[in-house]
């Protein structure tokens, strides 16, 4: 099962068990925050909308809810139509590795897009195994993807605008469909 490191000493805690230390200053900063930055943007109605289903969220303070939330709100927002399932619902092995090529495997995903930090520690004979391709998560440092590095997916929503990002995710899909029926 993945794991986080929540408490101050370290101790291992199961994601669908982490809780967010203090839920109300937590819940006032991700009502105040986003506001005072992205009050101006056109599309900020769109993403406040939203904002509530996160916020409920605190109510239990579970992190796997708000992660699940937020996660779900971005993907409204970029219009994506797909099925999320849990990690939680689906066998799969306890190794980093073994366990996303597990849960691609399980997805009947063809390719397994992994960031540069991946890249640095993922093991191939999974994914292989599962006939699932390892392709690098890569973009440009221009327009949507300037400082990606270094920032919240919600600054360049508020910053570029929903359809400029959800233009460059495609744009990359696309790249990488062609990347996956070539191989």
């Amino acid at each position: 099962m993945p794991r986080t490191k929540t408490s101050p000493h370290g101790r291992s805690t199961l994601i669908k068990d982490a809780v967010v230390a203090a839920p109300d200053l937590a819940r006032r900063r991700l009502t105040r925050m986003p506001a005072q930055y992205y009050a101006k943007s056109p599309d900020w109605p769109r993403f406040r909308g939203g904002l509530d289903a996160v916020l409920h969220g605190f109510e239990t303070a579970r992190m796997a809810d708000l992660a699940e939330e937020s996660t779900r709100l971005l993907l409204r927002l970029l219009g994506w139509r797909g099925r999320i399932q849990r990690s939680s619902c689906v066998a799969a092995r306890s190794e980093r590795s073994e366990r996303l090529a597990d849960l691609s495997g399980a997805t009947g995903a063809r390719g397994y897009l992994c960031g540069t930090g991946g890249m640095r520690y993922l093991v191939t004979a999974p994914f292989e195994a599962h006939g699932v391709s390892i392709v690098p998560f890569v973009t440009s440092n221009t327009g949507v993807w300037r400082d990606a590095r270094e920032m919240s997916s919600l600054r360049p929503l508020m910053a570029a605008g929903v359809a400029a990002v959800a233009d460059a995710v495609r744009t990359v899909a696309a790249g990488h469909q062609q990347i996956m029926g070539s191989a």
